[in-house]
Parts: C-alpha cells; sequence; structure tokens
C-alpha cells in the first residue's frame, strides 16, 4: 500500500475512534509520525472534508465518515434483502439478474447472480458501468430532474463515455421510463448484450436502486423483452414493500 495513503487512512481511523477533539502533537505521537507529515495530512483529509479543525485547533472526524458507514450499511442490508428475490426472478427468467445503485454518472454493481448462460466478461460485483448506457442506470436517472439530467449527460461525454444518443433523445427516454416504470437497454453498452431493469424506490420515491436482467440480445426478442419487464417490475415492487412497506411507486405524477 502507498505509504501517504496508509498513514492519511491511519489518521481518520484514529479520528473516528477519538472521544474528544485530538491536538496535532497528540495524534503525531500517538501514530509515531512527523509532525510535518501529520499536519499536511491532516489538511488533506479538511481539503475532502473528512476532518475538520475546531475554534481551539484540534481536530476531528467529520460527519462525512459517519455518512459513508452509513452508507455501507444501507447498501449491505439492500443486498441481503434483495438476494432471494434475485435468485427468484433468476428463474423466472433464465437471465442474469443485477442490483444496482448510482453514482453520479455511473453504476455501481452491489449483487449480481449469474442464469446457467452468463454473459461473459460483462459485469462483476463492484463494477462500474456507464448510467445512460445500461438499463439499471437508467432506471434510476430517469426520476432525477432535467437539469440534474442535463449535467449527468455532459459530464458523461466529459469522461469519455459514448454515448448513442442525443441529451434530447436521452431527455425523451427518460420520460417514457417515467411512466412505464421499466428501462431497456438494446446494445447500447455492448452490441450483442440487452437489459431491462425496473427502479426500487423508498417510502418518498427515491429511486435508490435498480434490478434489471441482462443477457445476449437474440434472447430478448419483443415478447421476451415484455416479460422481462413485468418480471423486473414485481422483484423491484417486492423489494421495495420488504425494505419499507409499500412506499409509492415513483415521486412523478
Amino acid at each position: 500500500m502507498n505509504n501517504t495513503l496508509r498513514d492519511g487512512l491511519r489518521i481518520m481511523d484514529y479520528l473516528a475512534y477519538a472521544d474528544r477533539p485530538m491536538s496535532l502533537t497528540e495524534i503525531s505521537e500517538a501514530l509515531e509520525l512527523g509532525k510535518s507529515k501529520t499536519h499536511r495530512l491532516l489538511q488533506t483529509l479538511i481539503q475532502a472534508n473528512y476532518a475538520f479543525q475546531s475554534e481551539s485547533s484540534k481536530y476531528m472526524a467529520s460527519i462525512k465518515l459517519w455518512k459513508l458507514g452509513s452508507a455501507m450499511l444501507r447498501h449491505a442490508t439492500l443486498r441481503s434483502m434483495a438476494e432471494a428475490e434475485m435468485q427468484s426472478l433468476m428463474e423466472q427468467t433464465g437471465e442474469s439478474v443485477h442490483l444496482s445503485v448510482l453514482e453520479d454518472m455511473e453504476i455501481v454493481y452491489l449483487h449480481k447472480i449469474d442464469s446457467d448462460n452468463p454473459v461473459r466478461a460483462y459485469s462483476q460485483i463492484g463494477g462500474r458501468m456507464p448510467a445512460f448506457q445500461v438499463a439499471t442506470g437508467k432506471a434510476m436517472l430517469a426520476f432525477k430532474s432535467d437539469s440534474a439530467l442535463k449535467e449527468l449527460y455532459k459530464a458523461s461525454i466529459a469522461k469519455g463515455f459514448a454515448l448513442q444518443k442525443s441529451e434530447e433523445q436521452c431527455l425523451n427516454e427518460m420520460k417514457e421510463i417515467r411512466q412505464s416504470r421499466v428501462a431497456t437497454n438494446r446494445g447500447e453498452f455492448r452490441a450483442d448484450v440487452y437489459g431491462v431493469a425496473a427502479p426500487i424506490f423508498d417510502r418518498i420515491g427515491n429511486a435508490i436502486a435498480a434490478i434489471g436482467v441482462s443477457g445476449p440480445a437474440h434472447r430478448f426478442s419483443a415478447d421476451r423483452l415484455d416479460f422481462f419487464a413485468s418480471q423486473v417490475k414485481r422483484s423491484s415492487e417486492f423489494i421495495a414493500d420488504k425494505l419499507f412497506g409499500q412506499p409509492r411507486n415513483s415521486p412523478w405524477p
């Protein structure tokens, strides 16, 4: 591990467990780091909002660490609550199933269950994909405002994602997804891979995750797409009910 990164993480860990604000001297002596290096690392942590300095010039962990921990716990709960339904969805459809969350213009795969004929080298747990190009990503993006979508579209282009649709086409597609609560990817990331997904809403209508199926394009005919759509919607509603108890279907009229 990079020594600077390791020492920065040690300081974060120390501050997170400290029962009071700590001085520069206390931190450097406890971790056996020089004051100069400790000060530089603390300034970096402050700039990244992982720590802050009190009026007495002592250091404390910021609320951001708590938020990270809460997010990880929330993701772990989501995955555990969804796993049985994901298995059921795979058995019903015969296709691989993904559970995803949205981070800016990308999705992160929290969990996946492969079918007997998985799409090789397409996805992995913890992997990322361009949200505008995969079904689970579209299912969550659709419930953002148009202004937010425009910013995310521009950010995706700036990051080098080869989006196949114009901004206007994407916005129109998002409107359709809001109405149907189903998103489809017809070979937009990989030409031979299709996908169908539905958002998972919390109690107040936020799309906190999405569940979807994906597989080779030749197995996603028009009638199969309709079947997959009904199944992913059923699964998303079932998971939402387990997590939140009959949440709103969506925040959109």
